[in-house]
């Protein structure tokens, strides 16, 4: 994409941006709860972030060989490479499964600690899902046992 298009778009996506309101209190110049605000920035149907269709969110081409990057210029070539927008890529996406298996060892430790039994994960804006199939996947080969018996709960508010 040439650097005009970006621009255009850069240009437009503020624009729609700039057009959102968290609804009537913001276009009366009354106070607006944080909350409010970033959930209009994110998910308003005329501009909000994940409610653009052209973002790329969350998914690489292929791991991230970092073995062979020997500083932060080769990992910027290596998104660019793999992830060319750029927009938005997440740690568990980043670091699969590796993320995830370390989240998912970490609350092994935590219920044998507290003598938990019974595991119930509520993953709240799973994306594409990377975080949950890296944490069930460390289960289903390290802990068929929990793996049977976890509940496993996403909540997804992204079109």
């Amino acid at each position: 994409m040439s650097i005009k298009n970006k621009a255009s778009k850069i240009i437009k996506l503020a624009e729609a941006r700039a057009a959102l309101g968290t609804s009537a209190a913001r276009q009366q110049n009354q106070k607006v709860m944080l909350r409010d605000f970033i959930h209009d920035r994110l998910y308003h149907p005329a501009g909000g972030y994940f409610s653009q269709t052209e973002h790329q969110v969350g998914i690489l081409k292929e791991p991230v060989a970092f073995h062979n990057l020997r500083g932060y210029y080769d990992f910027r070539k290596e998104m660019e490479r793999l992830y060319p927008e750029n927009a938005w890529v997440t740690p568990s996406e980043l670091f699969k499964p590796y993320y995830g298996y370390t989240i998912a060892n970490f609350m092994i430790n935590q219920m044998e600690n507290r003598k938990i039994d019974k595991l119930r994960i509520l993953e709240i804006g799973p994306g594409t899902g990377t975080l949950a199939d890296s944490i069930l996947d460390f289960y289903k080969n390290y802990s068929l046992d929990l793996y049977r018996n976890c509940e496993y709960v996403l909540v997804e508010i992204s079109p």
